[in-house]
């Protein structure tokens, strides 16, 4: 069976994700969920039974996610992901959906740790476990259409005039 890792599983995008590999394949998940007070797959299925309702999945995929979908604790701002779990040696991909939506720079050093080195360490992980398939990386901050150069931190509408 093949088997694919995912950070940011608790995430809009990471659980997206996983509910698409659940109804599309037959592939084994590992979501990486970082521990707060509840435990990791607890989290993970109550982020995946949210997204089935918004997204308006059929229950099979909530008992496909129950049955191939595991949950590994971590934290993609740690070397290898903070991972404390058993993981498998090889892996066929890495699905790397985490990463912090803030935007404003009193954050920066959040946005930092999550979306750069993140990211570097979500590549370290992906290296380690052997990824031979591929390394999916979703980026979902920082959107700004079709504008370029400089954008500052404030809102814009469409036609780039600025309210009142």
């Amino acid at each position: 069976m093949s088997i694919h890792v995912v950070t940011g599983a608790t995430g809009l995008v990471g659980s997206a994700v996983i509910l698409e590999l659940l109804r599309q394949t037959d592939v084994e998940v590992i979501g990486i969920v970082r521990s707060h007070t509840r435990p990791v797959g607890e989290r993970l299925y109550a982020a995946l039974e949210n997204a089935q309702r918004a997204y308006g999945y059929e229950d099979g995929v909530l008992r496909a996610a129950r049955k191939r979908c595991h949950a590994v604790a971590g934290d993609v701002t740690a070397s290898l992901c903070g991972t404390t779990g058993a993981l498998p040696k090889r892996v066929d991909q890495f699905w790397h959906c985490a990463a912090s939506l803030q935007y404003e720079d009193r954050y920066k050093h959040e946005i930092y740790a999550t979306n750069l080195t993140g990211t570097l360490n979500a590549l370290e992980l992906a290296r380690r476990l052997n990824v031979s398939d591929c390394f999916n990386y979703d980026s979902t901050a920082y959107v700004a259409g079709g504008r370029t150069g400089l954008i500052r931190e404030q809102v814009a509408v469409h036609g780039g005039v600025q309210p009142g």
